[in-house]
């Protein structure tokens, strides 16, 4: 219920007024606690909804306020920590602040995301009542290799700079649209990683050539041991994995896909994947020769400056993207099998046909520096199960927005 006035008269609950034919008054209508204005109406016609209200009187009228129960929205609260502070927090995909966050929402179901650079983000869906208070805690994965962001974007793939040591399979220089985000491991696995891995599972541990375990990257894994410790990765999360026992890439439902924006569980980069990323992704700025820099030296180990040995990832300056050892240190498996360029524009590239003809990049610690180039492809090889002291490889994953 409520009150009305005219012309800033009393408060009543009804008045009555004589006027000249024509003229024009003011009402104005205040609704009492718990109920709200909801019109003038004259008869059953409705004729303003504005509480103050300008209307002219042609002739002899009842004009009537009404009103109704105001209802509630009574909403809920959610706290948002996680172990890394600072870490962005997205609601149904729209960007709410910084962990530790606390926010009132109504009352709904919610997908809540906590993004970090840490590792690929935590999500957890919540449905909230009226007065509710839901906590959300994201726990990192330790397990997991140190991941970074790459935005999709559009690059040039292949020998850019024409550099006289490139080999035939670097050109023709084409362009490659990556449509989606995703997350690359900020270093190769390293063996205190992958042990993880082979104590969990009862694998046997790959040799270290007396060189040392620990924060150097794991050697002596072949591309089959590298999908396994990604869909170990997967299952420790509770994402669906990868890949299927062939080496063939799954969809979230278990289907075999081509389309790598489909693939959720932890996997290896893409050929294309990996280049953009090494070629600083959009933070780049310049055509470098290597990742990161023109001089090898600076940003990787090889066969001029390794002692003939790989080194602990992360002690090479960075590229653009934060990326260590993406050139030198040992080769890196890719995702997919063999893919000829051509000219054509292609959009999110990968080829998974082809069990025993995988790709891998970067050069390694006692090989020549033309074969670290960010351009430079490494050899396919022609049987499932092969290894080697100069082959490792770093993680990848699709970033959803769910």
């Amino acid at each position: 219920m409520g009150k009305i006035r005219i012309h800033n008269g009393n408060w009543t609950n009804s008045q009555s007024i004589t006027v000249k034919e024509g003229e024009e008054i003011t009402i104005e209508a205040k609704a009492e606690s718990g109920y709200k204005f909801t019109g003038w109406y004259e008869g059953s016609r409705k004729i303003g909804e504005n509480e103050l209200q300008k209307i002219k009187i042609n002739q002899n009228t009842e004009i009537k306020a009404r009103y109704e129960v105001e209802k509630k929205t009574t909403t809920g609260k959610i706290i948002v920590k996680s172990e890394i502070a600072m870490s962005s927090v997205y609601i149904n995909n729209i960007f709410h602040g910084f962990t530790p966050l606390q926010e009132e929402i109504l009352p709904g179901t919610y997908d809540v995301e906590i993004r970090t650079s840490r590792s690929a983000p935590y999500l957890e869906e919540i449905t909230i009542s009226s007065g509710e208070i839901k906590n959300i805690t994201s726990t990192i994965n330790h397990i997991s290799p140190e991941m970074v962001l790459v935005n999709g974007g559009t690059f040039q793939m292949g020998n850019t700079r024409n550099d006289i040591e490139s080999w035939s399979n670097e050109k023709p220089v084409h362009t490659v649209k990556l449509t989606y985000d995703y997350y690359i491991g900020r270093n190769e696995v390293t063996f205190e990683e992958y042990d993880r891995y082979c104590e969990d599972t009862g694998k046997s541990y790959p040799k270290d050539k007396g060189w040392g375990r620990g924060k150097r990257p794991v050697i002596n894994v072949s591309w089959y041991d590298a999908t396994r410790y990604c869909n170990w990765l997967s299952k420790k999360e509770g994402i669906a994995e990868a890949y299927d026992s062939e080496g063939n890439l799954l969809d979230s439902s278990g289907r075999i896909t081509t389309d790598i924006t489909k693939v959720k569980g932890y996997r290896l980069p893409t050929e294309a994947e990996w280049e953009f990323a090494a070629r600083g992704g959009n933070e780049s700025t310049y055509d470098y020769k290597y990742s990161g820099s023109n001089r090898l030296d600076d940003v990787g180990w090889y066969k001029q400056n390794s002692n003939n040995q790989t080194h602990p990832v992360g002690q090479k300056k960075p590229n653009e993207l934060g990326l260590y050892d993406m050139s030198g240190n040992v080769w890196e498996w890719c995702c997919g099998s063999y893919l000829a360029y051509s000219k054509k524009e292609i959009t999110n590239p990968v080829k998974c046909d082809d069990i025993n003809r995988k790709f891998d990049r970067g050069g390694s610690f006692y090989q020549d520096d033309h074969l670290s180039r960010v351009s430079r492809r490494g050899a396919y090889h022609h049987y499932k199960d092969y290894y080697g002291y100069w082959l490792g490889f770093r993680i990848a994953r699709t970033a959803f927005s769910y």
